[in-house]
């Protein structure tokens, strides 16, 4: 009986052993958290302008994301328009324009629509291990309801890398908003965000020209 009684607990143990380790069911990724695409020598561009100018395609080092509270995905091309990348699919339908635009150079939008955030995002994905350095940046945003005359306060940017903070900071009234750059050791496939959140500051649009990530 006692021999019975113990091999029930072993094999309850087992049981609960298996339990815990087992793996959690798998997530449907989108396309951009995929494995780590092919990056050919054309794709390493340090310079988020240069990237963009022309680019049609998220990645495979430069991504133009948003998240409206239903987590990080892809913006759409919109080539009537140019260099741009909307937040909807049918933005005059919708009547929200949250966007990466080029108006009088590289510029970003995001804030509320109705009571939804929408945050505007920029990501960069190492395409090998190394350090990451964050080149110095004019964030400045401009009046986007002014036709970019005069600034826009409080609207706020965040830098990422994967889900850590590595800064962030505030658009102020005065313009000149520099952010002084840093260096982050990264692994393959590893992501750098650049986030724009301007849920208080809905006509800001910050400058993006001098946006770089050098990999080295």
């Amino acid at each position: 009986m006692k021999k019975l009684v113990s091999l029930l607990l072993v094999g309850i143990m087992v049981l609960a052993f298996a339990a815990c380790t087992k793996k959690p069911p798998e997530v449907n990724k989108p396309d951009w958290l995929a494995e780590v695409p092919t990056v050919t020598d054309a794709d390493k561009i340090a310079n988020y302008k240069d990237a963009y100018k022309g680019d049609k395609e998220n990645g495979p080092v430069w991504y133009y994301l948003c998240d409206d509270g239903t987590g990080i995905r892809e913006l759409h091309y919109t080539e009537e328009w140019g260099d741009n990348w909307q937040y909807s699919e049918n933005p005059t339908v919708d009547q929200v324009y949250y966007s990466l635009m080029d108006w009088e150079g590289l510029k970003v939008n995001a804030g509320m629509w109705g009571d939804v955030n929408v945050k505007i995002i920029i990501g960069w994905r190492a395409y090998k291990d190394g350090t990451a350095k964050i080149g110095e940046w004019d964030y400045t945003a401009y009046d986007g309801s002014n036709n970019l005359e005069g600034f826009v306060a409080g609207s706020k940017v965040t830098i990422l890398h994967n889900d850590t903070e590595i800064w962030t900071g505030t658009s102020t009234a005065e313009g000149g908003d520099v952010y002084e750059g840093t260096e982050v050791e990264v692994k393959e496939g590893d992501f750098i965000y650049f986030v724009f959140d301007s849920k208080d500051a809905s006509t800001a649009h910050h400058a993006l020209d001098t946006l770089s990530v050098t990999l080295e």
